[in-house]
């Protein structure tokens, strides 16, 4: 068995397609916070989860294009729409192609415009910290985390629908 190789990607800001533009695509790592707990009698500690932690989602581009600028306007945290489409596929007789999609949100924290030399090809790396996440592999939801409305579903299990719903966010 060949793992699965991302063949293709687009990346879209705000709608924009920056495909033949983006470089690189680094998505975001997924962590719980985990808070140690030992209690009278507990022979030792165990870590108990409370939330995740933050989330960011890096773009390298090869050019500096108003769209991406532009985004340094917004001042909500929810800030931008960002969304990233993966045709992965393993190269085994019959394997078919996977589709990966990430949709997120979040607010532009970082352009770095990187060095300019004549002659070469121009970077703009980009951070953007989450507010909304959600990976999808061939239409099927697989992670969803809001950390604003207080969603947080892995697969089809809903991990605080019974927090929300004694918060009365349903």
């Amino acid at each position: 068995m060949v793992p699965e190789i991302l063949k293709r990607m687009d990346m879209l800001v705000e709608g924009g397609s920056f495909l033949g533009k983006a470089e690189e695509v680094t998505l975001p790592t997924i962590e719980r916070t985990l808070v140690e707990y030992r209690g009278a009698g507990m022979p030792g500690p165990v870590k108990i989860p409370q939330g995740w932690n933050e989330m960011t989602l890096g773009i390298k581009l090869c050019e500096y294009t108003p769209l991406m600028l532009s985004q340094l306007e917004k001042v909500d945290i929810s800030g931008t729409g960002l969304r990233f489409v993966g045709a992965y596929g393993g190269d085994n007789p019959g394997a078919s192609t996977v589709g990966i999609e990430v949709v997120a949100r979040g607010l532009v924290s970082k352009l770095d415009f990187g060095s300019a030399k004549e002659g070469e090809k121009t970077e703009l790396e980009t951070e953007f910290p989450l507010t909304y996440f959600k990976l999808s592999r061939n239409n099927e939801p697989q992670i969803e985390l809001d950390f604003i409305n207080g969603i947080e579903k892995i697969g089809t299990v809903d991990l605080a629908a019974d927090i929300r719903q004694i918060l009365g966010l349903t």
